[in-house]
């Protein structure tokens, strides 16, 4: 199957399985008597911080669970799935982040519809900008290395805020 064939077929899918892991993992913390070790990984709070967990660690899932089965191109080596996954991730991050301040302290819209709508908005839109951008072009293997080492920072900032968050609203709970 060619890569072009396969587009909307693998967005929509790899979204929606992005957007049920994070509905699982909303409430993991509470579900495990709130452990810490637990709460690195999934939100400990309410904070749009917190939330972002819950697009970052299920693209990342989605990326290293699914684009190694494919197989679709001998060229879409694992610097491009790191640039992909990279690309669907700060997608997602600046689309929910931005359309929930817009949304709920802009207009004080709080109805839990909405929240669920921007966020598969944000999954879906994360996951077509990176297909797209992934199976166009030939991406220089320097690319998937800076994109390795800009989520495993991530990772060390989710960890580190979520234990120390600063006093920002973006990190405390609404």
């Amino acid at each position: 199957m060619k890569p072009k064939q396969f587009h909307w077929g693998w967005v929509c899918c790899t979204a929606l399985f992005a957007f049920l892991l994070g509905m699982l993992f909303h409430n993991l913390y509470e579900w495990f008597g709130q452990n810490v070790f637990v709460g690195l990984f999934f939100p400990m709070n309410e904070s749009v911080w917190e939330h972002l967990k819950l697009t970052f660690y299920p693209i990342l899932i989605v990326w290293f669970l699914f684009a190694r089965r494919l197989r679709l191109d001998p060229a879409f080596l694992w610097t491009n799935r790191l640039y992909a996954c990279f690309i669907s991730v700060l997608t997602g991050f600046l689309l929910l982040s931005g359309l929930h301040y817009l949304f709920f302290a802009g207009f004080g819209f709080e109805q839990l519809w909405l929240h669920l709508l921007i966020y598969y908005v944000s999954l879906f839109c994360g996951q077509w900008l990176a297909v797209h951008v992934s199976f166009q072009r030939r991406i220089p293997k320097w690319t998937g290395i800076l994109s390795s080492l800009i989520l495993s920072f991530m990772v060390l900032l989710f960890a580190c805020f979520s234990l120390h968050p600063l006093m920002f609203p973006i990190f405390q709970p609404s």
